[in-house]
């Protein structure tokens, strides 16, 4: 009976311990979070999502969609290094290696790819078959790996470093073993490796020439990672009262920094510019702990929200309906018909499109108020809107610019045929006939007025008519005109 008690509780230990080991694939390093996370649609797949700092909004946007996760993956600063099995990696051993990199657009506030579609592709590694550890470095990333060519568990270990366009064999310490984790970073004194060796911890700092500086580190039992924070090595244990305990490591010993509490879901510790930061998933969001690199303070945790369809899929929609007006403009020019034959009323000329733009500029001033001071709005905003680029949280906002420009033009247009930026500019909205829009023509020339605010490059398909008459004139047959200048007669 007590053989039984003493048999489930190493159990329960067992499986406590294999719980609190990271099960979230994700790597960070400066500005950077990159997370692997299963595809959100169907379940099949796997999504590569991205979080950068710099724009301020908490959001991630998936960058990435694959088959079969990555066997491995390491990251500095903006560069991420993917690893994958290779096609015939049960008869060759093989491992493929792509990189991806995040460069900040400071002009539209946004993280760009590179390439912007697929992977960079770097030579492969053959002869292993398991990456063990993969390490990102200045030079590029430094593997870890178990080797196809020997059956002896003293030599199964190999390490390869990519080095211009090449991989370079790279010694490792000849205690390094192949049965227990092993831990890396880069550091500023070169790439560190850690293995845990019953109650003690062995590190191992690479030199300048290649060799290795051994040190040991009594009282880590468990250590599950081991980080990059500003250029100094962060191990993160668990210590005995459940907690994630991070700590420096200083040659032979620890400088605890923080106590945090596990989490329950999915984690990872990755290191940021100035800190540290507990990835956890939580259905599709993920929540971020921030700790102080200096003092340890531990943040409130925040949420980081996916990117919505809106922000992500609004400029291939805008392509597609922008190709598709212009190819049905040009066939309807082409052919004429009623809207390529619409005439400009006697004693009124088409608004040229300056006066027009500024016409528009001030018809925007109401919406302007309601987005700066009541939707907390800014101009990088404005900015990104046409490039399709803003993120859900700031979608809201600039919709009530447009539902507010829309309905001041409309009421404008609907009464007294004109808006004030045209009146300014001398111009009005007229019917073919030169008489006042209708009621019904109103609405259709001002809702498909706030779909060109919306996908903003639409508006170039006013110049291609000559008319200068914008999609929405089209579908509601109306015409943005001003009064001819009277000719007075010579009365020579």
């Amino acid at each position: 009976m007590r053989f039984g008690w003493m048999l489930l509780c190493i159990l329960c230990v067992s499986l406590t311990a294999s719980a609190a080991e990271p099960d979230l694939p994700a790597v960070g390093d400066e500005q950077h979070l990159w997370v692997l996370l299963p595809a959100a649609d169907d379940g099949v797949g796997w999504d590569l999502v991205h979080a950068g700092s710099r724009t301020g909004v908490p959001e991630y946007r998936v960058v990435r969609r694959f088959d079969t996760p990555p066997a491995a993956m390491c990251a500095l600063d903006r560069t991420l290094w993917l690893v994958f099995p290779g096609a015939s990696q049960a008869t060759t051993p093989r491992f493929e290696f792509y990189r991806v990199q995040a460069d900040f657009q400071p002009s539209v506030d946004l993280y760009v790819m590179e390439p912007r579609e697929g992977l960079g592709m770097l030579p492969p590694i053959d002869g292993v078959t398991a990456i063990v550890r993969c390490i990102g470095t200045k030079n590029g990333p430094l593997v870890v790996a178990r080797s196809a060519q020997s059956d002896s568990d003293d030599a199964a270990l190999i390490g390869r470093q990519l080095s211009q366009g090449r991989w370079e064999p790279v010694s490792l310490p000849k205690a390094l073993s192949e049965l227990d984790p092993v831990l890396g970073a880069q550091t500023d004194r070169g790439v560190l490796l850690a293995q845990p060796s019953g109650a003690e911890l062995s590190t191992w700092r690479r030199d300048r020439e290649g060799g290795w500086i051994h040190h040991r580190i009594a009282g880590v039992s468990a250590p599950m990672a081991l980080v990059d924070v500003d250029g100094q090595p962060l191990l993160v244990h668990q210590d005995d009262s459940a907690m994630l305990q991070l700590s420096y490591i200083q040659d032979d010993e620890l400088w605890p920094l923080a106590h945090v509490p596990l989490p329950q879901e999915p984690w990872m510790v990755v290191g940021r510019r100035g800190g540290v930061r507990v990835v956890s998933e939580q259905s599709r969001s993920l929540s971020v702990v921030e700790i102080d690199a200096m003092n340890g303070q531990v943040a409130a945790p925040i949420l980081v929200e996916p990117m919505s369809m809106i922000g992500t899929g609004l400029w291939s929609i805008a392509i597609a309906v922008g190709l598709a007006s212009a190819v049905i403009l040009v066939i309807v020019l082409a052919r004429g018909g009623d809207l390529s034959s619409m005439v400009v009323p006697e004693g009124w000329a088409v608004l040229p499109p300056l006066p027009r733009l500024g016409a528009l500029c001030i018809d925007l001033i109401p919406g302007f108020c309601i987005f700066f001071l009541l939707a907390d709005g800014d101009w990088r905003q404005l900015v990104r809107v046409p490039l399709m680029s803003l993120s859900s949280l700031e979608f809201g906002s600039y919709i009530l610019l447009v539902l507010a420009t829309v309905l001041w033009c409309g009421v404008f247009e609907a009464w007294v045929g004109s808006t004030p930026g045209k009146w300014v500019v001398g111009g009005a909205v007229r019917a073919t006939d030169g008489g006042p829009p209708s009621k019904v023509a109103v609405c259709i020339r001002n809702m498909m007025k706030g779909f060109v605010l919306l996908v903003p490059p639409l508006a170039v398909l006013t110049l291609l008519h000559p008319n200068q008459q914008s999609v929405g004139d089209l579908m509601a047959r109306t015409l943005v005109v001003r009064k001819r200048p009277s000719i007075e007669p010579d009365q020579g």
